[in-house]
């Protein structure tokens, strides 16, 4: 089991020589989610403890848009699938009908 952070930077790690374009729009808003978590009592920041229900109330706290919610959720579910591919997860609670 990893910390979103630690799974956050392996995945920036990954992307920045498979898709670069997407590197800085996605670190950004993934980088925000995590802080989030980790500032909340109690954080909820290990991989396999974060779910959906994390999502809204960070939207509300940081007032983001609807299309900023869905690349959140997009982003979270790039990071959610690479993570269970390398065998940290079982599954990806952000994947297809996540929205």
């Amino acid at each position: 089991m990893k910390p979103i952070d630690v799974a956050i930077d392996d995945y920036m790690h990954v992307i920045a020589r498979t898709r670069p374009w997407t590197m800085k729009r996605e670190e950004a808003c993934l980088e925000a989610f995590s802080d989030w978590l980790y500032a909340q009592t109690p954080a909820h920041i290990m991989l396999d403890d974060i779910v959906l229900g994390h999502v809204q109330p960070y939207a509300s706290t940081a007032a983001l848009s609807p299309a900023d919610q869905y690349e959140l959720y997009s982003a979270l579910s790039n990071v959610f699938r690479w993570s269970a591919q390398q065998g940290w997860i079982e599954h990806n609670p952000f994947g297809v009908g996540h929205s």
